[in-house]
């Protein structure tokens, strides 16, 4: 295989399927950080990682436990204790979370050959499986470790309490409390995020409105130059025509007829792009495997259709085999069953 199939292998072979356990429990009082500050105090130098990582929990924690609480983080995803506190943690109210982190304009790998773009997925998914109010926002560079060399502290973890700026290795830092200075932070975060782009949309799945499903997806890929699709199970919904998707749709849905010519057309503008080599889908054996085996795809609710037959399985795989020998479609081979209901 080759660096992009063996990162794509790596990635969907230890992609998060569940948030992580245990969560923290904010029904009991958050510490109170400002016991830590003498009256004379705005700041504290935090000298290991072992301090850093103390005062971004009670911070967290802190900010958890209000009714409406903001944090906001100038970090790569390369922070593993930051990101499994927001994994688990449960907040008492409302609490928004923005993160700005860079992302190369070229592709660059990892000391383990993953595809940082990836390895930062894979570090950040649990987090939007913890279902909190959290947002990307990115910039482009040409080098991996600009974010790091903009400063001698360029990190920057904020609360409406509390800041830290820390170094790119999480071993020195500063955490201040000071207004003037918090506010400077907050001023000094909020323009760099009107120059980045959000990194990821998301959307709920409605068992009853695969319409406005159709719909965003539609205007998601309407001005993409190229999709590029990894997931686990099999990518079938460009392949089904509109008499296969006739044949196995459920009339007892409300607007059977709109929804099926909505899903005919969205299916045909995906197929016309894979033709066109414009989506690139990556998946598994054993995604490919189970849908042989039931009949069935994960992208939509099989409440809208009746699981497809031997006969119709193998009309899909037919048309499967021909966009994997132009390249379009690929298949990554996986050492052990994956448990993909994300």
């Amino acid at each position: 295989m080759d660096e992009f199939s063996v990162t794509f292998y790596q990635f969907l072979s230890d992609f998060p399927n569940r948030s992580s356990q245990p969560s923290y429990n904010l029904a009991t009082s958050a510490p109170d950080l400002k016991e830590d500050f003498s009256p004379s105090q705005n700041c504290l130098l935090l000298n290991s990682r072992q301090a850093i990582d103390s005062s971004v929990h009670q911070i967290l924690l802190s900010e958890a436990a209000k009714p409406n609480g903001q944090i906001a983080l100038f970090l790569q995803p390369d922070y593993p204790f930051l990101l499994h506190l927001l994994s688990t943690i449960q907040p008492a109210g409302s609490l928004q979370s923005d993160h700005i982190f860079s992302l190369n304009r070229t592709a660059q790998f990892t000391d383990a050959h993953e595809l940082y773009e990836l390895y930062y997925l894979r570090n950040l998914f649990p987090i939007y499986m913890n279902k909190l109010d959290y947002h990307i926002h990115c910039f482009y560079t040409n080098e991996i470790s600009h974010l790091q060399n903009l400063s001698a502290l360029p990190y920057m973890i904020l609360t409406s309490e509390f800041a830290i700026t820390c170094s790119s290795d999480y071993q020195t830092g500063i955490l201040y409390q000071d207004p003037d200075i918090l506010q400077a932070l907050w001023n000094l975060f909020h323009s760099h995020r009107d120059l980045c782009q959000p990194a990821f949309q998301t959307f709920p799945i409605i068992a009853d409105d695969l319409p406005s499903l159709f719909q965003f997806v539609a205007n998601t890929r309407a001005s993409a130059d190229l999709i590029i699709s990894t997931q686990p199970e099999a990518c079938i919904l460009p392949f089904l025509r509109l008499d296969l998707l006739k044949d196995i749709f459920n009339y007892d849905i409300p607007g059977a007829d709109s929804v099926i010519a909505m899903a005919d057309a969205l299916f045909s503008n995906n197929i016309q792009l894979v033709n066109d080599g414009k989506f690139i889908i990556y998946f598994t054996e054993y995604g490919m495997t189970r849908f042989l085996q039931e009949g069935l795809f994960e992208e939509i609710p099989p409440t809208f259709y009746h699981p497809l037959n031997i006969e119709q399985c193998i009309r899909i795989l037919r048309e499967i085999a021909q966009c994997c020998h132009n390249g379009s479609y690929r298949i990554v081979i996986c050492s052990y069953h994956l448990n993909h209901r994300f």
